[in-house]
């Protein structure tokens, strides 16, 4: 028994423990507290939806305190008061301005105080009443009320209106399908306030690609082993749609006018794949996960651009490097050909890059099919 009466009373002093745990905890967030505090009176002429015991007290938009009590005022039946209890050090004043914010959608509410001047009087009190706010008719309107009244307003102006309305929305689909309709004509009226003010028409953009040359050497004998074509590596510039022209030691993307059909490590791998199979060799494929092939050619774009220092140049330089199905290096090798530029504009240049690249598709084929 004298066992059983000693765990009663640990049990009974954790209890008592948790729960003044629990008491201090509340009576920091709500009404107690380090800090001095005051307690005053706010009076409301009318509801106070969503204001409830505990809810905040802000005075310029900082926290200062909460409410403690919520009461009906009996000698005023649209009356409300609420007590709250604030920081000492708060500055009210006779002419501190009272009001409701409601927060969120769950629609909580919150007292707030508002400053008035320095130099006001200090707030009359009764004695054995805390002082006493009183808050404007306005602060105690419901705001989602507000809402409803202002939605019902807008309701019945667009009622009133209907009429009005209906022919503006029916104006407006009439002046679009007239745009739809003259877009062509629209089209070369802007393109001529563009000549008459100097500017120059700009071509659409284009689309070009590079063609998988078709005249090869003899080779003899083909050969009979697997070859899988890896994705191209290249530097950031080259993996890229557009045109490059080199000047000054910069490589920079020009021709807005035409580009590749695609980004240019698809493109070089998709035609030289299509070289072999023009050379007669069907047994180059893409690498695919999983696919063990005899060998592996994998190529590097170190340029592809057109040098315009001088005379313009179309530069097509590709490292190639043959790796057996142990991945050891078989052979390697690097790859240039360059091709004159007619003139610097977009169909030039990209049709002097293709006949580069055709030269260099060309050698790496038949280079490739001698190693393996």
């Amino acid at each position: 028994m004298e066992i059983r009466a000693r765990y009663f009373l640990i049990g009974l002093f954790v209890l008592a423990v948790i729960v003044g745990g629990f008491g201090f905890v509340y009576w920091l967030n709500t009404t107690g507290g380090l800090a001095p505090r005051t307690t005053y009176r706010v009076a409301f002429d009318g509801p106070v939806s969503g204001l409830f015991n505990g809810s905040s007290v802000l005075f310029n938009g900082l926290k200062v305190g909460e409410v403690t009590r919520l009461e009906f005022d009996p000698s005023n039946p649209r009356g409300v008061s609420a007590l709250i209890s604030i920081d000492a050090r708060v500055p009210v004043r006779a002419d501190t301005g009272v009001g409701l914010d409601f927060r969120g959608l769950t629609g909580v509410a919150a007292i707030t105080l508002t400053g008035g001047a320095a130099d006001a009087p200090a707030l009359a009190a009764t004695p054995g009443e805390p002082p006493t706010l009183s808050a404007s008719a306005a602060a105690s309107q419901d705001v989602m009320a507000a809402a409803r009244v202002a939605l019902q307003h807008l309701d019945q102006i667009l009622v009133d209106n209907a009429a009005p309305v209906k022919s503006a929305i029916a104006n407006i689909d009439t002046f679009a399908q007239a745009l739809g309709r003259n877009s062509d004509k629209i089209d070369k009226i802007a393109d001529g306030l563009v000549q008459m003010v100097g500017g120059k028409k700009e071509a659409p953009a284009g689309n070009f690609n590079l063609t998988a040359p078709t005249t090869f050497p003899p080779i003899s004998p083909m050969p009979d082993s697997t070859l899988a074509l890896a994705d191209p590596t290249a530097q950031v510039v080259f993996d890229s749609q557009r045109i490059l022209v080199s000047k000054g030691g910069e490589t920079n993307p020009d021709f807005d006018t035409l580009r590749w059909a695609d980004s240019l490590p698809v493109l070089i791998t998709s035609t030289l794949l299509r070289s072999f199979e023009n050379a007669g060799y069907l047994k180059a494929t893409k690498k695919i996960e999983g696919l063990q092939p005899d060998h592996e050619l994998r190529v590097d774009i170190q340029d592809f651009s057109v040098s315009a220092d001088s005379d313009p140049v179309a530069n097509v330089a590709i490292s190639a490097k043959i790796f057996d199905n142990a991945q050891a290096i078989k052979a390697a090798k690097v790859f240039k050909a360059s091709v004159p530029v007619k003139e610097l504009q977009a169909n030039a240049a990209a049709a002097a890059l293709d006949q580069a690249f055709g030269r260099v598709a060309t050698d790496i084929v038949v280079w490739t099919l001698g190693q393996i």
